[in-house]
């Protein structure tokens, strides 16, 4: 694992992005059971970050008013983790895998070993993830790539609200099998990807664009995933 020190959502931390998988997306690679995703969802992100790598400006997406609340209320829920479990939480940027094609960006990293994923879902969405008391499917993906960039061998889901509704905490431990998976299908994405791109360049003669520095990244300027990684922090 390779970390980048950066603010998430900064502009450095979007140029650590650019044009890789990464874990809040591996759900369009790999399904919550283990096996390869072959259908549009993989192609539409397949074609998004081609495009970033082609263009070298990061793909806009849309952030609903429940995306931007989770992202407020974060905060809150990090400090009411630590509150009850009275486990430290470390915040880091980026997280690369250690062949730099793919990465992470955790909600915290608990000392050698943890990890925590922090969700603020509406109402009934957390009725339903305390009826079930497990993680929604829909993160498996996500907790698992958290884990498999990371190093982790537990990672805690942490589904928090402030409506007076209990929030609670799911351990999820390291499934090997999931991994050894997940690693699998993000490598034939990741090979598939490289591919689609040579192609592209050589039949049509695109050029790479000029790219930033790493620390003064700012604007539509990025650097391309086969330039040389970040400085380790």
């Amino acid at each position: 694992m390779r970390i980048v020190d950066c603010e998430q959502s900064s502009d450095r931390w979007h140029l650590c992005r650019k044009g890789r998988p990464t874990a809040s997306r591996y759900g369009a690679i790999i399904t919550s059971t283990g096996k390869p995703c072959t259908g549009q969802t993989r192609e539409t992100y397949m074609l998004e970050l081609l495009a970033e790598r082609l263009t070298g400006r990061v793909t806009d997406h849309y952030v609903s008013s429940a995306m931007d609340r989770g992202t407020i209320l974060e905060p809150r829920a990090r400090d009411w983790y630590t509150m009850q479990t009275g486990q430290a939480v470390n915040q880091i940027g980026f997280a690369y895998t250690d062949d730099g094609r793919a990465g992470a960006s955790p909600d915290g990293l608990c000392g050698d070993v943890g990890a925590i994923e922090i969700k603020c879902p509406g109402d009934k969405a957390q009725i339903v993830t305390l009826m079930r008391g497990k993680v929604p499917v829909v993160y498996v993906p996500q907790v698992h790539g958290v884990m498999w960039v990371c190093e982790r061998q537990w990672c805690d889901f942490i589904s928090w609200t402030d409506s007076g509704l209990p929030s609670v905490v799911i351990r999820v431990a390291r499934c090997d099998d999931y991994i050894a998976a997940m690693r699998e299908a993000v490598g034939a994405f990741c090979d598939e990807l490289d591919e689609r791109e040579a192609d592209l360049r050589k039949r049509y003669g695109i050029e790479p664009r000029e790219s930033a520095d790493i620390e003064q990244a700012s604007g539509d300027k990025y650097p391309f995933p086969n330039e040389p990684l970040p400085e380790e922090a």
